[in-house]
């Protein structure tokens, strides 16, 4: 083996590791978020209706929801903004 051939394979071995490790981080995440798609959730700044979820890759890995602002009333506010909460900032399910 070649010096050339053994910086290949370490190389790939990290790419390996780093996809690998993210998938468990992703899967960590996933199996700890208690909230879907369509519920509405309130945190320390306002109350969203959830319509997207992602990975946020923290330690540990942890949800971010994405959706439209709601009033106290529970619609969507006039200007309809969109905006993220962390699952770590989630105060209550409101529905």
């Amino acid at each position: 083996m070649t010096k050339e051939e053994y910086y290949q394979v370490l190389k790939d071995l990290e790419e390996f590791y780093d996809q690998k490790r993210t998938e468990l981080m992703k899967d960590y995440a996933r199996s700890n978020c208690p909230y879907s798609v369509g519920d509405i959730l309130k945190d320390h700044m306002g109350i969203i209706r959830v319509e997207r979820i992602e990975c946020y890759l923290t330690d540990p890995p942890q949800c971010m929801f994405y959706g439209t602002e709601l009033t106290i009333k529970l619609v969507p506010n006039k200007k309809n903004t969109k905006r993220e909460m962390y699952q770590t900032n989630v105060i209550e399910k409101v529905r």
